[in-house]
């Protein structure tokens, strides 16, 4: 996967992370967010990490994804400076 990764990055496209914490999410909520992220192509899942909550029977998410998207010249103009 990292050299399919290079070969998009010499492509124009660059590699753009998002965190996120989820709470109070029952199991079929997280098994329904992840079968979704799953099902897409161009997101990686890069952490996921589930505990349970302290109060309620739920559980809180912390979650890295990342995804590709093409450059755009505003952004080739700020890495150049």
């Amino acid at each position: 996967r990292p050299k399919e990764l290079e070969n998009l990055r010499s492509q124009g496209y660059e590699e753009i992370r998002m965190e996120m914490e989820l709470v109070k999410l029952n199991t079929k909520q997280l098994t329904d967010l992840l079968n979704q992220l799953q099902q897409s192509k161009r997101i990686d899942i890069k952490k996921l990490e589930i505990t349970k909550s302290k109060k309620d029977p739920t559980i809180d998410v912390q979650l890295i994804i990342t995804t590709l998207q093409k450059k755009t010249e505003a952004t080739d103009e700020l890495e150049a400076e």
